[in-house]
């Protein structure tokens, strides 16, 4: 992970590792959550992200965006009362990704 970031950003780049947070934990962890606030909120010309894929091992899917993103560090809380700090990217123009792209494809309860 670390040699695909530096690769993309560059050898002498100085970056930052976003992760989300269980500030507090219960049993039940998948719930409706509701955002509270903005802790942070940067911009990122050039960032890569990493996604935990569901494999009974650690499997990681990371790729880049260069374009005009927005990154936040948000805090929730869920219906029980864990409260969580996550990250949360905003891609700004999406225009040249396919219409097949998964984040168009979800469906939302």
């Amino acid at each position: 992970m670390l040699d695909f970031t530096s690769g993309i950003l560059g050898l002498e780049s100085h970056f930052r590792v976003l992760t989300t947070s269980y500030l507090t934990i219960s049993p039940t962890l998948i719930q409706n959550y509701t955002f509270l606030k903005i802790t942070e909120e940067n911009s990122a010309p050039r960032m890569v992200a990493c996604h935990s894929m569901p494999y009974p091992y650690a499997v990681f899917y990371c790729h880049t965006q260069k374009s005009e993103n927005k990154v936040f560090k948000v805090t929730l809380k869920g219906e029980n009362g864990n409260r969580v700090e996550a990250i949360a990217v905003c891609h700004m123009d999406t225009s040249r990704w396919s219409p097949d792209h998964a984040s168009f494809s979800r469906t939302w309860d």
